[in-house]
């Protein structure tokens, strides 16, 4: 509409929403395009602005808008729940194992093999998120590969928006799913395996290419290095291949996710 009316959208918009006038050239572009009635916008009274056609579309996709934010609030606080419920059952086996190993004055070899065990039961029995395991133990998703002995591990989309997935790293399976593009990790909603989703989007965080740039210029080159560094210095951990993909998009001013472009700043 804002190209018909050889308008920019910004300031098409700004008519829609009634922060500004349309002029009598616009108004009479609209009425061609339309074939409404001049009194659309010159009402007899001020009741006849309830029945303005673009009041009440704006009305309808605001209510629209408010829905699609209730509804993903609503899907996010129900993955929540079931993540909570889970950690809560770990804590508990954990609080178990450790109340029997004081009593029964198991040995340390003993006791480690418990605590694996309840993360291996987690993940291959109860199909508890390897995200919500690692944060029930306090360890990174490599150390639960390692405990666990397997080389790929089940991978879940919180939404249920795909089929579950076995993979090598959160990466490669948030590639599979497609996560690049998902409206939920658009949202900031996604805390599943989605691309870097669990990385913190805050104002004042980190710009990861602004980081690489700066390791280029002091002749840091190798990507291989780029990625050591961002995990050793950043805690951020991500593969080759999705860097190489995301620089590609960052380059050609193509989108780029906030919840991978920023991360939160180390002390």
């Amino acid at each position: 509409m804002a190209k018909l009316l050889d308008l920019s959208s910004g300031h098409y918009g700004y008519l829609e929403k009634g922060l500004r006038q349309p002029s009598t050239k616009v108004i009479a572009k609209l009425l061609e395009l339309t074939g409404m009635s001049s009194d659309v916008f010159f009402p007899t009274n001020k009741s006849d602005i309830k029945t303005n056609p673009l009041k009440i579309q704006l009305h309808f996709l605001e209510a629209q808008q408010e829905n699609f934010n209730l509804r993903n609030t609503i899907f996010s606080k129900e993955v929540e729940i079931v993540n909570a419920n889970s950690l809560i059952y770990i804590l508990d086996e954990i609080m178990n194992v450790a109340t029997n190993a004081i009593r029964k004055k198991y040995s340390l070899d003993r006791y480690k093999s418990e605590i694996i065990n309840i993360a291996k039961d987690a993940v291959q029995k109860m199909d508890i998120p390897c995200d919500v395991v690692c944060r029930a133990f306090g360890i990174s998703f490599y150390t639960l590969k390692t405990w666990i002995g397997q080389d790929k591990l089940l991978f879940k989309c919180p939404f249920n928006l795909f089929q579950p997935i076995y993979e090598f790293t959160p990466e490669r399976a948030g590639e599979n799913f497609r996560c690049i593009d998902c409206d939920y990790l658009q949202r900031r909603i996604c805390k599943g395996y989605g691309i870097s989703a669990q990385h913190s989007i805050m104002g004042n965080d980190i710009n990861i290419f602004d980081i690489i740039k700066d390791l280029i210029k002091k002749g840091i080159t190798e990507r291989s290095e780029h990625i050591r560094i961002l995990e050793e210095r950043y805690n951020f951990r991500t593969t080759e291949s999705t860097l190489n993909e995301y620089i590609r998009r960052y380059e050609k001013g193509e989108n780029v996710p906030d919840s991978f472009k920023y991360m939160l700043g180390a002390d």
